[in-house]
């Protein structure tokens, strides 16, 4: 992992912070994602400090944004000439509705959207980059089915049935990918 630069979206805390630090400690370049520079700079600060690894860096979007995505993707690819993982972690489990500034519901919109979004704006470097891979964090806790004309209904909005459709909607993109 010495040579490997590795992009991980919600390495604040849980899994992402943890895949980080697990990386850090192999050698790995780690890029990290947060909403807040106050959350992900303690965050660089502990991966330094455990592991030794200094040369972590950051980037700051609000997934729930499609233009902060773009944003984000567009920064990553000027400032990086290589990007060897990219690790679609960050997620969000509402109890209540919620409307993203793009008209979407929100968990479908960070949980799914974005992960899909910055896959494609990152999909050049990555290919210039091979071998490498992204590795999309979901859940074995999804839906059977989805029903897209009703992911943003909010009469019958279910905040742990938006989740498991967002990340069956994830599963499914992967897929659909290999093909």
């Amino acid at each position: 992992m010495e040579d490997k630069t590795i992009l991980i979206t919600g390495s604040t805390d849980g899994i992402g912070k943890q895949t980080a630090l697990e990386l850090a400690g192999l050698g790995a370049r780690v890029v990290l994602h947060g909403r807040k520079g106050a959350t992900v700079k303690p965050v660089m600060k502990e991966i330094a400090q455990k592991t030794g690894n200094d040369k972590s860096d950051f980037f700051i979007a609000d997934l729930s944004s499609l233009d902060q995505v773009r944003a984000m993707g567009a920064e990553i690819r000027r400032k990086y000439s290589r990007l060897d993982v990219l690790i679609n972690n960050a997620g969000v489990t509402l109890n209540r509705f919620e409307i993203s500034a793009d008209g979407y519901e929100m968990t479908f919109a960070v949980n799914h959207l974005a992960s899909f979004a910055l896959s494609l704006q990152l999909l050049d470097l990555l290919t210039q980059s091979a071998p490498s891979r992204i590795i999309n964090v979901a859940s074995m806790v999804h839906s059977s089915s989805l029903d897209y004309d009703n992911l943003a209904n909010p009469r019958n909005f279910d905040g742990w049935e938006a989740y498991c459709q967002s990340k069956l909607s994830m599963q499914m993109a992967e897929v659909l990918t290999q093909m």
